[in-house]
C-alpha cells in the first residue's frame, strides 16, 4: 500500500484502539506484481507497524480506499494518543504484572 494508505490505516487502529472498538479495512496491495485487496481487522490489541519495503512498480491508486479509512478514522472523534511523562511508581505495580 502507499505511505498514505499506511498513514491512515495507523490513524484508524489507534483510533479505534482509544475508542476500544474493533472496524475492518480494506486496503490494496501488491503481491506477486499484482493489485490486490488485503482485508484487516483492527481492534484495540491489533499490533501494526508499517515500514519502506522496495516497489514492485504497481500503480496502488489507493485514494478511494483511503476516503473511506479516514471518513472511518473522523466519525471515532478527535483523540489521539499521548505519550505518558509521568514516572511511575514500580514499586506500587504488582510484581506479577511486571
Amino acid at each position: 500500500m502507499s505511505d498514505e494508505g499506511a498513514d491512515a490505516l495507523l490513524a484508524y487502529a489507534e483510533a479505534l484502539a482509544l475508542s476500544d472498538s474493533s472496524g475492518i479495512a480494506d486496503m490494496p496491495i501488491t503481491r506477486n506484481g499484482s493489485r490486490e485487496v488485503a482485508r484487516i481487522v483492527l481492534g484495540p490489541a491489533s499490533q501494526l507497524f508499517a515500514a519502506t519495503s522496495p516497489a514492485e512498480h504497481v500503480d496502488l491508486d489507493d485514494a478511494d480506499e483511503i476516503a473511506v479509512i479516514a471518513a472511518a478514522t473522523r466519525a471515532l472523534g478527535p483523540s489521539r494518543a499521548e505519550t505518558l511523562h509521568e514516572e511511575l511508581d514500580v514499586e506500587s505495580i504488582p510484581h506479577q504484572l511486571l
